[in-house]
């Protein structure tokens, strides 16, 4: 099953789940811990239902990894150019499960992962000329790709800012970043050889994080905003296999300590509806950012920084 499909799915269970529970269109009372905050007696509200909550996003991202626009190499022979393609979009699973308390104190868990090659390192080309580089004939193959995760343990506290609902909290994250090159010279009268460029970062460091939800009239409609930073400790793993050097092994690996700090953003609208049990079930449209600095391309000569842009689409239950 694709990864679209999975996406598919864990937002069709989570509806599935909430939908039996649905408040009745007629209901004349709506408690106060199921209101969207629209009326003056549910802004007065400080407490909440007690009960599990999950949701699960489709994340539709583009990465952005100090790849090249234009590559050019130049020698005495003469001039290897190639143009580099753009980076696409690919659709990525988020998860999330938890509980949460009577007062608004709950814990959650979250599962993230971006898997995705890069098309800007995708290269194909065929020497039509001798040079100090390659001779005529000499065709050269080579992917590039982009792996991050993360996964948080959470605790967190429900408030009302005026007119604002909020979730406050922080907790611990274990992520990484791993960026790979395979690559492939097939020369005339010449063995094929084959290399891999590689580098890895995991680490466990703190988070914190804060969701705002603005309600708008009474048709379960609202803004959203959402931020987290990270701090991740860890050590980063680099490694080249297959490539020749002069007076050099064939192959090499290094291990260091390394730090990387993850922000995140994001901003869109929400529709919602309330649960006869309470909590609601929702529906969100996000745009999202995501920078993962410290740790990025396999020779840093550009920059250490991967961006991620993109949107989501989620669904989920909440208290």
């Amino acid at each position: 099953m694709s990864r679209f499909a999975h996406c598919l799915v864990s937002l069709a269970v989570v509806l599935l789940l909430a939908s039996p529970t649905a408040a009745p269109a007629q209901q004349s009372a709506v408690p106060c811990n199921t209101c969207d905050g629209a009326s003056t007696d549910c802004n007065s509200c400080r407490t909440t239902c007690a009960g599990f909550i999950a949701g699960a996003d489709m994340v539709v991202l583009r990465p952005y990894a100090s790849d090249p626009e234009r590559a050019t190499l130049t020698d005495e022979e003469g001039v290897l150019s190639m143009t580099m393609a753009d980076n696409k979009f690919d659709i990525c699973p988020r998860l999330w499960f938890g509980y949460v308390g009577a007062k608004g104190l709950g814990a959650r868990a979250r599962y993230f992962r971006f898997d995705h090659g890069l098309d800007a390192e995708a290269i194909d080309v065929e020497t039509t000329e001798d040079s100090s580089f390659f001779d005529a004939g000499t065709r050269v193959i080579g992917n590039g790709r982009l792996a991050i995760y993360a996964v948080d343990v959470d605790m967190f506290q429900q408030v009302h800012l005026g007119m604002w609902n909020a979730v406050l909290g922080g907790g611990i994250r274990a992520g990484g970043v791993g960026r790979t090159f395979d690559y492939v010279v097939d020369e005339p009268e010449e063995a094929i050889r084959a290399g891999e460029l590689s580098k890895e970062f995991d680490g466990v460091g703190p988070t914190i994080f804060a969701e705002f939800r603005r309600p708008i009239g009474s048709r379960g409609l609202a803004l959203i905003a959402n931020t987290r930073g990270s701090v991740l400790f860890g050590s980063e793993r680099l490694r080249i296999a297959g490539a020749e050097f002069d007076a050099m092994a064939s192959s090499a690996s290094e291990k260091n300590d390394a730090i990387v700090g993850v922000a995140e953003i994001q901003l869109g609208g929400e529709w919602s509806r309330p649960l006869a049990r309470g909590g609601r079930v929702f529906v969100n449209a996000l745009w999202e950012a995501q920078l993962w600095s410290g740790s990025g391309p396999i020779i840093d000569v550009i920059s250490n920084d991967i961006g991620l842009v993109g949107c989501s689409i989620g669904a989920g239950i909440v208290r």
